[in-house]
């Protein structure tokens, strides 16, 4: 697990770092969706998105600035001036799916997307 960890280039403890120094403990002081690599964030959205799964991690209560910096994280990493859209369309497809939910989860109306 640490291997993994450092292979998602997620930071290591600190060198000052006292106590457990297990991976367990790794991984809870160092995952947070800021930390979280794109594919994890891509299976939140996802999770949000078709299922109304919260993106807070370990039972915290969801905030709506949880959500919004997930979409903004995902939107921000899929380059819009990509020529080949065919490449993205699934997370095209759920950037917009998600972006619905959370107008409704804000009590905004939506409007249906046409193929």
């Amino acid at each position: 697990m640490k291997c993994l960890h450092r292979a998602l280039d997620l930071p290591d403890f600190p060198t000052d770092h006292n106590g457990d120094r297990s991976w367990r403990t790794l991984w809870k002081e160092t995952s947070s969706v800021d930390d979280l690599p794109l594919a994890q964030r891509r299976t939140s959205l996802n999770a949000y998105a078709y299922f109304g799964l919260s993106p807070a991690h370990d039972g915290r209560s969801c905030k709506i600035e949880d959500v919004k910096g997930l979409i903004e994280a995902v939107k921000a990493a899929v380059d819009p001036d990509n020529g080949d859209r065919s490449m993205t369309k699934a997370i095209d497809l759920t950037l917009l799916a998600a972006q619905g939910r959370f107008a409704l989860d804000e009590g905004k109306g939506v409007e249906p997307w046409r193929v």
